[in-house]
């Protein structure tokens, strides 16, 4: 039997992205969320999510462009001179030049988890903004490290496999065009038996805090689109021996 673990990201970045992600998950239409605590309306956004029910997410771990959990004096090299991280491309490339401090790094993810967990949350996973895990050794190794001293799954998009972390078999993003559909099952029908797959999409609705918070926005209401197409639905209920999971099936 093949699972699929349907993740929106983004939870906590605007109110509007919150609002989708716990609209989809109510409908069955995702199966897990993640979230950003560094964001402005994050304890409204984790009231309504307890209201609903939900008390239990990853972290979506960030590194540019917002607001740092840590004092930014005490991170000197990930922030610029408002005291905000970096622009994405600045955060590549100091990270390849080896610029970024490892201890400035662990200690904002780990003022990240601490904020989250502040607000109420159960953190069920580690993800991270961009794949930043990606953008060097030295960042893939200190988030595997707050991973295993944590004891928490992660999603599966490191450029080198791991060992002794538990995390879905395979991952793919759901794309934001008209033939995200059709690609996504073609996914699904290509899964081995017995494998898990994480999907991961961006659904939202775009406002002026998105515009001015994010590169992603007409895509976000593409993915929405798709997650609540009954074509998507009827397409996994035909598909034999699948079965949708959130993150505890990927922990047990």
């Amino acid at each position: 039997m093949s699972r699929l673990l349907l993740e929106g990201d983004d939870f906590g970045l605007t109110p509007a992205v919150s609002a989708t992600l716990l609209e989809l998950l109510a409908a069955g239409q995702l199966t897990a969320t993640n979230c950003m605590p560094t964001m402005p309306e994050f304890p409204a956004a984790v009231a309504a999510a307890k209201a609903a029910g939900i008390t239990a997410m990853g972290i979506h771990f960030i590194l540019d462009r917002h607001r740092p959990a840590s004092a930014p004096a005490t991170i000197p090299s990930l922030v610029d001179s408002r005291g905000l991280l970096l622009p994405w491309a600045q955060v590549q490339a100091k990270a390849a030049a080896g610029r970024l401090v490892p201890a400035e790094v662990q200690k904002e993810l780990v003022a990240q988890l601490r904020l989250a967990r502040q607000a109420g949350l159960a953190i069920d996973h580690i993800t991270t903004h961009h794949a930043f895990v990606n953008a060097s050794p030295m960042l893939a190794a200190t988030v595997e490290n707050i991973a295993r001293t944590e004891r928490l799954p992660m999603r599966n998009n490191f450029a080198a496999p791991l060992r002794g972390i538990a995390m879905p078999d395979h991952h793919a993003n759901l794309a934001h065009d008209a033939g995200a559909t059709a690609a996504l099952m073609a996914t699904i029908a290509a899964l081995p038996e017995a494998a898990t797959l994480e999907v991961v999409c961006h659904p939202g609705r775009v406002t002026p805090a998105l515009l001015e918070r994010s590169s992603l926005t007409t895509g976000r209401e593409a993915d929405a689109r798709v997650l609540q197409s009954p074509a998507l639905a009827a397409l996994i209920a035909a598909q034999p021996g699948l079965t949708l999971i959130g993150w505890a099936a990927v922990t047990a």
